[in-house]
């Protein structure tokens, strides 16, 4: 399991609001670069088609997502048994006292059979900290 988390300068609500978006994912997720609602409504789609590292081919999996407006938490699964790639987590933003938040991310990634070997050597390269990372970028901008 991966797991990294950052402070990040805004409030809690507008990091849920992007962290949330999951049609925005490609605007900050290095290596994505499409998101495709398959169910669900656009705000809070279920279930979401990727298609990452187009640079190098492309390589398509769905998840299944959870959200909870309470705890500031979503969490995602494979939405398919013959998906390329694995991946299973949570990303929670927590509330400061000063008014910042904390994004907590926890990612489980596998390969699966059907992931070409260009695409294995590319996905070793994801991590933790590399994403929430991009997360806080783009939501400084």
């Amino acid at each position: 399991m991966l797991e990294a988390s950052i402070e990040i300068a805004c409030s809690p609500d507008r990091a849920w609001r992007l962290l949330a978006d999951i049609l925005a994912t490609p605007d900050w997720v290095p290596g994505i670069a499409e998101a495709k609602v398959v169910e669900g409504p656009a705000t809070r789609p279920a279930i979401v088609q990727f298609t990452s590292m187009p640079s190098t081919g492309s390589l398509s999996y769905r998840l299944r997502y959870t959200y909870d407006d309470d705890t500031r938490t979503l969490g995602w699964s494979p939405a398919g048994t013959d998906d390329a790639r694995g991946l299973e987590g949570t990303a929670r933003i927590e509330a400061k006292d000063d008014g910042a938040c904390i994004l907590h991310y926890q990612l489980a990634t596998w390969a699966g059979r059907t992931v070409p070997r260009w695409a294995q050597a590319a996905l070793e390269g994801d991590t933790a900290q590399r994403t929430v990372a991009a997360f806080r970028r783009h939501l400084l901008g």
